[in-house]
């Protein structure tokens, strides 16, 4: 789903945004099929840490830029590049602190509490600016999306 979006319109930022949170959150997908444990082949290891960490991590902060250039909150793009890049740095604590391999190994706790703000805030912004839309058609296409994202 998140391939047919993309190569729909790969210049619309919107829709690169929307499909890295599906890419993401599918990755999440595949680090769980690929099973539990540390007696499994290397390179499945390997794999099912990046696939999960990309699934916990990459997954809000999609979502939090989607809802940034979705409201069009920040229309100023230097200002909106800086804080893309600003957004990342719970993700490299993240890698940092905790362990992805042989197992992706999360301390919830912490992880809760960047992404429950990232989740907060990414609802904030596309809740906001639903209520500030006129047209019932955009209206009614962004509170779509709203339903969707969150």
């Amino acid at each position: 789903m998140s391939s047919i979006l993309f190569f729909r319109n790969p210049k619309n930022e919107k829709i690169r945004w929307a499909s890295i949170i599906g890419f993401c959150g599918g990755f999440g997908g595949i680090g769980a099929l690929l099973g539990k444990g540390i007696h499994r082949p290397e390179w499945v290891l390997h794999l099912d840490g990046i696939f999960t960490s990309i699934g916990h991590y990459f997954t809000p902060y999609g979502m939090l830029i989607f809802g940034m250039v979705d409201s069009d909150a920040i229309s100023n793009v230097r200002k909106r590049n800086i804080l893309k890049l600003l957004l990342l740095i719970p993700i490299f604590n993240m890698y940092s602190m905790f362990q992805v391999y042989p197992e992706c190994r999360v301390d919830f706790r912490i992880l809760g509490i960047w992404v429950a703000s990232y989740e907060i805030a990414t609802n904030i912004l596309l809740i906001y600016f639903v209520w500030r839309e006129d047209r019932p058609i955009v209206k009614r296409r962004k509170i779509l999306t709203c339903v969707f994202v969150s």
